[in-house]
């Protein structure tokens, strides 16, 4: 996954999934929207990944393998529980589930029940 606009004082940065990993994880477990089921996320909060990005911005666009894109608030993305989760029930997230890399929302967001946000397969984030 990579990182451009307004980060690292505008030069773009590469996450695999280990540095993803390295950072603090957290654990949110949520009924997810697409299969109708809880289950238990482990990942970096998107505010964590923010700072350690050094975004500056209001918006950032997420950019799908599948070349799906969502722009957003940063406000938004930066609300407690949001994260990018990289893992599902203690495995890692694979392809056909959305994965290695997926855009959670906690229960309690207004913006996670719009399912058009929950973004699977990020490959690319864009800080404008």
């Amino acid at each position: 996954m990579t990182f451009s606009g307004l980060v690292n004082g505008g030069q773009p940065l590469a996450a695999d999934l280990a540095s993803l990993e390295a950072l603090p994880s957290q654990t949110l477990t949520v009924v997810e929207p697409f299969v109708k089921q809880s289950i238990t996320f482990t990942g970096v909060g998107f505010a964590d990944l923010l700072n350690a990005a050094k975004a500056t911005g209001n918006s950032i666009t997420l950019h799908a393998l599948d070349d799906y894109e969502v722009t957003l608030d940063l406000a938004v993305l930066a609300e407690p529980g949001v994260m990018l989760a990289t893992q599902a029930d203690g495995a890692p997230i694979d392809g056909a589930s959305g994965g290695p890399v997926r855009l959670i929302f906690p229960a309690s967001s207004e913006s996670g029940k719009d399912t058009d946000l929950w973004v699977w397969s990020i490959d690319h984030i864009t800080v404008e």
